[in-house]
């Protein structure tokens, strides 16, 4: 993340006003994703969360509802925060495994070994391909072994990022960012308002400008956003540009320049 040097680096309440305001002033009818990530989001507390639901009804269009995620490590759940997010019908994304903060590598090592003291994770540098990576065979079972036993049980329940972006992708409607032939939409908005191109560019030559003073049809129009959002095109691997199946992964994160693929694409 890009480094501020203010503290505490938390969302004022006219910026989350702003925010939620032009947010759903930005969207047609329907569906508005309000999304938190960090960071920690559930650290601002049960009132910073009841006043973000408190506004997105307030600005929200009779044709609009707005639907509540976030991303959590869980760990601060209690009952009331249990009841709030089921009330208001939060999707909750908690991630299995998360970068250690610094100093919380005791407590992190703690839990990643089972009750006998065996370790269950192991640490590695870097992102490329190791002996330990799924191969696409064992990648691709594991897909449809989740998959029969979620289409039998849980369809309605829970929600498989997978299968519903392909199935946005199917119906011509990309709904996940990383699936989508192109995408320029799923801004990074950090405390203090500014916004960046995607939450894994939020460094300064991907900043767009700030929330409170540009709408963000204006932030999402300048040419270098556009050029950003079909990036995940021209820079794929030209193995990538013949698979058979592309429609339904379509184009990762927008991870490298086609001078330097990830390792798992490199021919």
């Amino acid at each position: 993340m890009l480094p501020y040097d203010e503290k505490p680096q938390r969302m004022s309440a006219e910026t989350l006003s702003t925010y939620d305001r032009k947010l759903f002033a930005a969207h047609p009818d329907g569906e508005v994703t309000v999304a938190w990530q960090g960071g920690e989001p559930m650290l601002r507390g049960l009132p910073f969360f009841r006043r973000v639901v408190e506004l997105s009804e307030r600005y929200r269009r009779p044709g609009q509802r707005g639907a509540h995620v976030i991303q959590t490590n869980g760990t601060l759940i209690d009952d009331e925060w249990a009841v709030f997010l089921r009330r208001h019908r939060f999707l909750q994304f908690i991630p299995i495994v998360e970068r250690v903060p610094a100093g919380m590598g005791p407590t992190a090592e703690r839990s990643w070994r089972d009750d006998d003291g065996h370790r269950v994770l192991y640490t590695q540098d870097g992102d490329g391909v190791t002996s330990r990576t799924v191969s696409p065979a064992g990648w691709g079972r594991f897909l449809s072994t989740v998959f029969d036993e979620w289409v039998r049980h849980d369809v309605g329940e829970m929600f498989v990022q997978h299968f519903d972006g392909t199935l946005g992708n199917y119906l011509g409607r990309p709904s996940v960012c990383v699936h989508a032939p192109q995408w320029r939409q799923a801004v990074a908005v950090e405390h203090n308002g500014d916004v960046y191109a995607c939450d894994h560019y939020v460094e300064p030559d991907y900043r767009l400008g700030n929330i409170t003073e540009t709408s963000f049809p204006d932030l999402l129009a300048p040419p270098e956003q556009v050029e950003f959002g079909l990036s995940k095109i021209t820079s794929l691997p030209e193995q990538c540009r013949k698979c058979p199946v592309r429609w339904r992964a379509t184009e990762d994160a927008r991870g490298t320049d086609s001078s330097r693929p990830r390792a798992v694409n490199r021919g």
